[in-house]
């Protein structure tokens, strides 16, 4: 079963009254970055979700497992902690980035030594191995400039780890890859998506997701028929709206409702 979600990126002032606004936009679930949830108490936002009637889709930390011991040490501390919000929260994912975000500092798949892939491996398997327990899995998110980044870098990193908890969104379209190509590749991997849409080709230029060229229809059901079964996300409705995240999310939240429940009912 496949279910509605939103990444969250309002930041934290009306926190609760957004949520509330996004679930009368029909999603069921939010995303929730680490500057709303490290910034005001556990309870604070437990309340919110309880009172907008969401549940939780993924948590998004920011780890570093490539650039030097310190950040890996911290790494797996933050992962611990997430662990304990995660198990707070009934979230299902904890997102995971293998290293930094910005330009400078990355470290792509097809350019990371041994070293900084087994780092890597060897901090995601002690975490997985503490969640499992749990049912909490930790989620790539494939990106361009990380260890994961495409669908071969992916699996590398998956099958190095080698624990049923660690998953993937492939956040299409992934590097040099049709996204039919990506399903098919990361099949039985995938844990969640993040969904956009553009106006003009693949990868071109952001617009809402029921306005846009992409068929998710057709690729959901496909993802499902492969064993997909979680949370999908509305993600960057800044981008898709710049003028109005709202207009996004009021738009198209009613999209996301109906084509899950249809293709709930239909596979």
């Amino acid at each position: 079963m496949i279910k509605p979600s939103f990444c969250y990126c309002f930041g934290m002032d009306n926190f609760a009254e957004n949520l509330k606004r996004i679930a009368d936009c029909g999603f069921e679930a939010i995303e929730i970055w680490s500057y709303d949830l490290e910034a005001q108490p556990l309870e604070v936002i437990k309340k919110a979700l309880s009172d907008a009637g969401l549940g939780v889709a993924q948590l998004c930390p920011y780890f570093n497992f490539v650039c030097s011991t310190d950040e890996w040490y911290s790494s797996v501390e933050l992962g611990q902690q997430y662990i304990d919000y995660a198990k707070e929260l009934n979230s299902p994912l904890i997102r995971v980035f293998t290293g930094p975000m910005s330009h400078d500092q990355q470290v792509p798949g097809n350019k990371a030594s041994d070293e900084q892939w087994d780092a890597a491996a060897r901090g995601l398997k002690m975490l997985c191995i503490a969640a499992e327990p749990l049912g909490i899995k930790f989620c790539l998110e494939v990106h361009h400039g990380q260890l994961a980044e495409d669908s071969n870098t992916t699996l590398r990193l998956i099958n190095y780890v080698d624990m049923p908890n660690l998953v993937a969104n492939p956040q299409i379209p992934l590097m040099d890859e049709d996204p039919y190509y990506s399903l098919e590749k990361l099949k039985g991997h995938i844990g969640h998506f993040h969904t956009h849409n553009w106006s003009d080709k693949i990868g071109g230029e952001l617009t809402l997701i029921s306005k846009g060229i992409f068929d998710w229809e057709a690729f959901l059901k496909q993802a499902i028929l492969g064993g997909f079964d979680g949370y999908v996300s509305l993600e960057h409705a800044k981008l898709s709206s710049p003028d109005d995240p709202w207009k996004a999310a009021e738009i198209d939240g009613p999209f996301f409702r109906e084509l899950t429940q249809k293709l709930n009912a239909s596979t």
